[in-house]
């Protein structure tokens, strides 16, 4: 699970709804370039530890570069959240 903007917070209730048991933290002190995407965020770190996303989903649509780096890795048609125009 990742988090996103300056903050990186999320609530335990969404973390145990999710099974998750890690969140990824901000990388980046500023939103410039939607760095601090949680999609993003999750992408780079997947990357770097050589693991395969299954599937991604987001609590907003996915913004274009966000877009753009899923299409890179070859992971968009896993992608179940809304895209932005």
């Amino acid at each position: 699970m990742a988090s996103a903007g300056k903050g990186g917070r999320v609530r335990p209730a969404l973390r145990n709804a999710a099974g998750a048991d890690e969140v990824i933290n901000n990388l980046h002190r500023s939103n410039k370039n939607h760095l601090n995407d949680a999609e993003r965020k999750l992408m780079r770190e997947a990357r770097k530890r050589g693991a395969k996303i299954e599937s991604m989903a987001a609590s907003r649509p996915m913004c274009g570069r966000c877009q753009k780096d899923a299409k890179r890795m070859g992971i968009l048609r896993r992608v179940i959240t809304a895209f932005k125009k």
